[in-house]
């Protein structure tokens, strides 16, 4: 059986998340401050979101191959 080549667009999106899940990191170990019109976002929500970004960028990795 032939092996399945990975999908551009899937690995460009794990990619992506990646990305993310490590700027969320770098932002929570640096507690760089983060602002959404004027609210101020706490670092703990950098955690969570680097935890789900990084999740989200091992599925699509592991589907995408």
């Amino acid at each position: 059986m032939p092996q399945k080549q990975p999908n551009a667009a899937v690995t460009t999106a794990s990619v992506l998340f990646a990305l993310i899940a490590l700027l969320h990191l770098l932002r929570s170990i640096a507690a760089w401050p983060a602002a959404i019109n004027n609210i101020t976002i706490p670092v703990p929500v950098s955690y969570v979101a680097f935890l789900a970004a990084g999740a989200m960028a091992v599925w699509l990795w592991k589907s995408g191959r």
